[in-house]
């Protein structure tokens, strides 16, 4: 006869078969049966040490309580599921990828809470889990480094210790997508205000999804549709807040899941004004980041000379990157832009190698590239900026995100990325943006600018070179300096770049 299994294995078994047989009864609509299951689970799961499969048990009670309307146990739940979630599972995950994965499938159970706070009006709880859930590890990463290997987590800032923390000529305008209605939160040293918008989550994508198709296809035929568009997401996004929206303060846009996508700049008012005309505004993974990359920036604000690493058209092995097309604006851009510095070095063309950018970037307040970026939609981490092939080796002929992101960056305060998709080649729900300008900001540069889309050459030229120019000569910040460059853009006399597609 088989021997039985010893007791905790028999104890774990049993807590398994119950929370599939909860599983099964809700799959059939038997809510109060699952509840009963689900209960059963919960009690031998207990008698183990196994905290992943208490928390599927406890994740499965939240959904089968929201299904069935009940509040209270919701409410009893919620702190208990955090604590598994936050502290316990978090500490548990080393890697940045299992990490960022875990965290982004597991959204659904912070947007129950968030949601079940807003209902009881517990709005600055409903924000801090919403805070909480938003780009942790690229927050770990700016206050750890690369040497904590996420065996250490940051604990983010709640809602009182962010408002005393920020800059007091930003206001916060945060936004949480939930599955029928978007959270719009402002922030302000003097205020926190709630508002909500009805929207579909589906019908939010899907929106946002033909508007970004109509915009890179950049023919005349789309304007119409796009134009209402536009209007339609200032309805959405904007308006609710608008009367308390401080004109002499700058917007930090903290966009949320599909919303990270979209160019708010091209937003356009009932007074026919793009977003872009009326605020000076810059985006932010989350609150807790830009309160860490202030700090940064005020560090490294202390350096008042700016050296410029201009880098430009590199000479790219055509075999190894047969797609890819010259860039011949890009190196008279990067040669341009120089004249806007009294201290300064480029690379362009055959210079433009590995070795020589790694040897270098270092050592300079300002990087700017010009060139090409290659998205590896399998693996993020293994995009890479192109550069001059400088040996027979293929990897020497390319900077990989994750080479970028390996050590902290002293020096440097701004990063200037002329090169297609730099900004957003994806994005985790819980994570945010995934491209090239996280990989910066995770060196620890505290501003980035960077496209949204694939940039045409000469547009994205004039405007680079009229930033700098902004910036450098007329002593603007450098969002004020980027949004005058849009604005002559969209105001050009011969209109050739007038439109969203070259510089929102």
């Amino acid at each position: 006869t088989e021997s039985l299994p010893e007791e905790p294995v028999r104890i774990a078994n049993l807590a398994n078969i119950f929370l599939n047989l909860g599983h099964l009864e809700k799959k059939r609509n038997n809510l109060q049966q699952a509840a009963s299951y689900y209960d059963h689970s919960l009690e031998y799961s207990e008698k183990t040490n196994d905290k992943s499969i208490l928390y599927e048990i406890k994740k499965s009670r939240l959904f089968n309580f929201r299904a069935l309307g009940n509040d209270e146990e919701i409410e009893h739940e919620i702190p208990s599921i955090m604590q598994l979630l936050g502290d316990d599972y978090r500490k548990r995950i080393t890697t940045e990828q299992e990490r960022n994965t875990f965290f982004d499938n597991e959204q659904s159970v912070y947007d129950i809470a968030i949601e079940h706070e807003m209902r009881r009006n517990n709005f600055e709880q409903a924000y801090d889990y919403a805070e909480t859930s938003s780009s942790r590890s690229l927050l770990d990463w700016l206050e750890k480094g690369a040497e904590s290997n996420f065996s250490e987590s940051a604990t983010p800032l709640n809602i009182n210790q962010i408002r005393e923390n920020m800059p007091a000529e930003v206001q916060i305008l945060q936004f949480r997508v939930l599955e029928n209605k978007i959270l719009i939160w402002l922030i302000s040293k003097e205020n926190f205000l709630s508002f909500s918008t009805e929207i579909s989550s589906n019908e939010l994508e899907e929106k946002i999804k033909n508007y970004l198709k109509l915009i890179q296809a950049n023919k005349a035929e789309n304007q119409n549709a796009i134009t209402d568009l536009s209007h339609l997401f200032y309805s959405l996004l904007i308006e609710p807040a608008l009367p308390f929206l401080d004109k002499s303060k700058q917007i930090c846009l903290i966009p949320n899941k599909i919303l990270l996508r979209l160019p708010f700049s091209s937003f356009i008012s009932p007074d026919e004004k793009y977003f872009l005309e009326e605020f000076t505004f810059f985006y932010s993974p989350s609150a807790n980041v830009l309160i860490q990359c202030t700090k940064n920036a005020k560090i490294k604000g202390e350096i008042k000379e700016e050296k410029l690493l201009s880098v430009g058209n590199p000479t790219f092995d055509r075999q190894q990157f047969p797609n890819l097309e010259i860039l011949s604006e890009s190196k008279t851009e990067a040669l341009e832009i120089r004249k806007n510095y009294t201290s300064s070095e480029a690379l362009v063309e055959r210079n433009a190698t590995k070795d020589a950018f790694l040897g270098l970037y270092r050592n300079f307040e300002i990087i700017h590239f010009a060139g090409h970026y290659v998205v590896d939609t399998d693996s993020p981490l293994l995009s890479k900026l192109v550069m001059a092939k400088s040996g027979e080796n293929a990897n020497d002929a390319f900077i990989t995100n994750i080479e970028l992101r390996g050590e902290k960056l002293p020096r440097t305060k701004l990063v200037v990325l002329s090169a297609c998709q730099t900004g957003v080649e994806g994005y985790y729900n819980s994570e945010g943006l995934i491209g090239l300008s996280r990989s910066f900001l995770a060196a620890g540069v505290p501003i980035v600018v960077a496209s949204k889309w694939k940039v045409e050459s000469e547009a994205s030229s004039i405007l680079m070179k009229n930033f700098h120019y902004y910036r450098q000569k007329k002593n603007l910040s450098t969002n004020q300096a980027l949004r005058q460059a849009q604005l002559d853009m969209l105001k050009s006399a011969d209109g050739r770049f007038q439109s969203v597609y070259f510089w929102a």
